[in-house]
């Protein structure tokens, strides 16, 4: 299950953050069986990143789901989905903040996937009084509102994969060529999030 399905999250984990440090564990046989239909596993990244993992193959095929989340020091996201469409922000900004996130992240998410566009919806969940400081992890931060946003690919999930895949070969084709000096994902970054899972498997309980 590490290797097989695992993999995919410990890349693009790796891509997020880099890689760990190092990582552990477990494996939970379905009861009456012998095989293994559940494993979890943390892995410990540089600077205190600490990231869980729950791979389950328990559910039907129409109910399964896949969770990705991300909590930062001001902000929650999650996406859902093998194939993501979306991506909820939840996050205590400042106007700077906001134009930011509304601007230059919008603007370069919409240049990954040709033909593809990127919507956003945004909503006001809360705003502070001017000047407002607030403290968590033992450091201080203004914020003048909390805020939802909503980055939403206007296709449905199997043009978005349809998309992945040709990009990934132009950009292939593009480092084969000479036109860039390697392609954006390598050999080098498969092997990392296989180790990631060699961890998880060998030290399985």
């Amino acid at each position: 299950m590490w290797v097989e399905h695992g993999v995919h999250f410990f890349d693009l984990v790796n891509w997020l953050i880099g890689p760990p440090l190092g990582a552990r564990g477990s494996k939970y046989g379905r009861e009456g069986h012998n095989f293994i239909d559940r494993v979890t596993g943390v892995a410990f990244h540089p600077k205190g990143a600490v990231v869980s993992y729950y791979h389950g193959f328990t559910k039907p095929e129409a109910f399964e789901n896949t969770i990705f989340s991300l909590i930062f020091e001001r902000a929650y996201t999650k996406t859902e989905g093998w194939i993501p469409i979306t991506l909820a922000v939840d996050a205590m900004v400042t106007p700077e903040t906001d134009e930011f996130l509304t601007g230059d992240i919008l603007d370069e998410a919409r240049t990954f996937l040709p033909g593809i566009d990127v919507r956003l919806e945004k909503r006001e969940l809360k705003t502070f009084p001017e000047g407002s400081v607030f403290q968590g992890r033992g450091k201080q931060f203004e914020s003048t509102a909390r805020m939802e946003y909503v980055f939403r690919l206007d296709r449905d999930r199997w043009e978005v994969y349809r998309a992945c895949v040709r990009q990934g070969i132009v950009d292939l084709v593009h480092a084969l060529k000479g036109q860039k000096s390697k392609p954006d994902v390598t050999l080098e970054d498969a092997k990392r999030a296989l180790d990631v899972a060699k961890m998880m498997e060998t030290a399985v309980s």
